[in-house]
């Protein structure tokens, strides 16, 4: 049985994503996996919420 992707989860509190590699915070949208980060080129879909108390 093939491991099923994970979607992107909303960040619901910040509306913010952050690069797990880099760090680099997206206020734009939610990254989906065409996206890459700007600065790293990290997949979108290893984005992670940005925690209220971090935004």
């Amino acid at each position: 049985m093939a491991e099923e992707e994970k979607a992107p989860v909303k960040a619901e509190k910040t509306g913010k994503y952050i690069c797990p590699v880099c760090g680099y915070i997206l206020k734009v949208h939610t990254p989906d996996e065409e996206f890459r980060c700007p600065l790293c080129g990290c997949e979108g879909k290893k984005f992670e919420p940005l925690p209220e108390e971090e935004a």
